[in-house]
């Protein structure tokens, strides 16, 4: 069974900077980051990562500076525990249902996945598919609602080629634990055309975006964060842009829908080979502000 928390801002009460959420009354627009192992270290680390893919402020870095507790959408971890309660699958599915529109209920949900938790997603909208079956939902309305979910897998070598997600893989080339035939291929590119990146897709109606890159080859979630890596910004830009889609939609009366062609459109213009990070970010930060959250000044980050 499942745990949910989110990331908030820290107190002398709370020094982590994590709360669990009511899994059976839930419904904002979130990004969901689920780490490869379910210890607390992990778990709690891939939120902060997600939150840092969005340009919050967190412990590692100002970003854009917005404060953890002013957005309008939120950052979750997942625990796996042995208490009596909800699968996530159950969850994913009394949340769909709670809207009065599916399919805009279904763009409120993100996830972030890094290495083998992409596996998860793919387990859950199976069970989810099938669940919508049985509701009486033609395969084809399964299909638009679940295109409707963001899924942004990082350092992973699961094959998402049939997932409905609206979905973009990033990956370093040579990292050598996630070594498969999208890396072989991808390599072989950017050889044959002298380039540090290389992006495409899989093939198939929504088919999963594909953003490969020439890096350390080190098998780390913060290696793609580094201030320097030409991976981070079309990161940052492909979740800023989810999250900001999820809470246009919750305010909107009809569905501004998204796809994995969207997210691979994203992910090329914020793309760090061809411009220096600071003139991506100063870019990306302009044009979506989460409608305007408050941020930390550099003052008030010296007073804490």
């Amino acid at each position: 069974m499942i745990k949910i928390y989110k990331k908030c801002e820290k107190s002398i009460d709370n020094v982590r900077g994590i709360e669990e959420i009511d899994l059976d009354n839930y419904d904002k627009p979130f990004l969901l980051c689920i780490a490869a192992e379910g210890t607390d270290k992990s778990t709690f680390g891939v939120i902060k990562e997600g939150a840092r893919a969005a340009r919050v402020k967190t412990t590692d870095e100002f970003a854009a500076g917005y404060k953890i507790d002013e957005m309008p959408v939120d950052f979750l971890g997942l625990k796996f525990d042995n208490e009596k309660g909800i699968s996530l699958s159950e969850f994913m599915y009394m949340f769909l249902k709670r809207g009065n529109d599916i399919k805009k209920q279904a763009r409120k949900i993100n996830f972030f996945t890094y290495c083998n938790a992409t596996k998860i997603y793919v387990e859950v909208e199976k069970q989810l598919k099938e669940k919508l079956i049985n509701d009486g939902y033609t395969e084809k309305e399964v299909i638009d609602i679940l295109s409707q979910i963001s899924l942004i897998s990082i350092a992973s070598q699961i094959d998402i080629s049939k997932v409905n997600a609206s979905s973009i893989i990033f990956k370093d080339v040579n990292d050598i634990e996630v070594y498969d035939s999208i890396s072989k291929i991808a390599s072989r590119k950017m050889n044959q055309l002298n380039r540090e990146t290389y992006i495409g897709n899989l093939s198939g109606n929504n088919a999963p975006s594909i953003f490969t890159y020439n890096g350390t080859g080190e098998h780390e979630l913060k290696e793609y964060f580094k201030e320097e890596s030409i991976i981070k910004c079309p990161i940052c830009a492909v979740v800023k842009t989810v999250l900001n889609n999820s809470y246009l939609n919750a305010n909107s009366d009809e569905l501004i829908p998204i796809s994995s062609q969207l997210l691979l459109r994203v992910a090329r213009a914020y793309n760090g080979e061809f411009e220096s990070n600071d003139i991506l970010f100063e870019r990306l930060d302009s044009e979506i502000t989460f409608d305007n959250t408050p941020k930390y000044s550099k003052e008030e980050i010296k007073s804490k």
